[in-house]
């Protein structure tokens, strides 16, 4: 992750590799990265009463830093196939 020291980083790494590898931030655009945090809580949510137990749900403040995070190292642009 870019800027490991940050505390956008370091939330990042704590949340998202409850599940997987913390994502690159490359791997979407600033504008994509809300749509995609805010659906991986919805799924976290989802998850939260079978295989998900024990899984930390982020708060609506550390949700919004992870986007922030990610949107602020973000791809510029997506590339067409």
């Amino acid at each position: 992750l870019p800027d490991p020291d940050s505390s956008g980083a370091k939330i990042v790494g704590s949340i998202c590799s409850q599940c997987h590898a913390p994502p690159s931030p490359a791997l979407h655009t600033k504008g994509e990265w809300a749509g995609v945090t805010a659906r991986m809580r919805q799924h976290m949510q989802a998850q939260t009463g079978a295989a998900g137990a024990g899984v930390r749900i982020p708060s609506t403040a550390e949700l919004d830093a992870i986007t922030q995070y990610l949107a602020g190292h973000a791809a510029d642009a997506r590339a067409s196939p």
